[in-house]
């Protein structure tokens, strides 16, 4: 995702979040793990790659990143595992701001307000919990 300050600034997740600011020539981690990483979890490397929901090899990854257009540096995370983490300083410290209660989930997106810069809108999805309920 752009940062959309500038829009030079570019972040990719994996299961920490990365950024360039050279159009991906070269690329800094600004997190640390910002997932559960519970190896009983996670599938055997090392074999062909397939889709989550077929195997486990790629759970525990970042599946939203949102930059505020308010204030350049503070960007949201949401994970395929239901944690949600905020930077207010382009990644020196971060802060897990995950919904109590929510446990294992996926977080589909992340919208920050148009009107409140301290507040972002998240849609969540329990459905390999068999959890048929959407979550906003």
């Amino acid at each position: 995702v752009a940062q959309p300050q500038d829009p030079q600034v570019i972040y990719f997740g994996g299961n920490q979040l990365l950024k360039t600011d050279d159009a991906g020539q070269s690329w800094t981690e600004i997190s640390s793990d910002l997932t559960r990483n519970d190896p009983d979890k996670l599938g055997d490397g090392g074999g062909p790659f397939t889709n989550e929901g077929a195997g486990g090899e790629n759970y525990h990854t970042l599946s939203y990143i949102a930059c505020s257009p308010h204030q350049a540096g503070l960007i949201w995370t949401g994970a395929d595992d239901g944690l949600v983490h905020l930077t207010k300083d382009e990644g020196a410290t971060w802060q897990n701001v995950s919904p109590p209660g929510l446990g294992e989930a996926l977080i589909n997106a992340i919208e920050v307000s148009p009107h409140e810069p301290a507040t972002a809108y998240l849609a969540v999805t329990r459905y390999k919990f068999d959890d048929p309920q959407p979550l906003i």
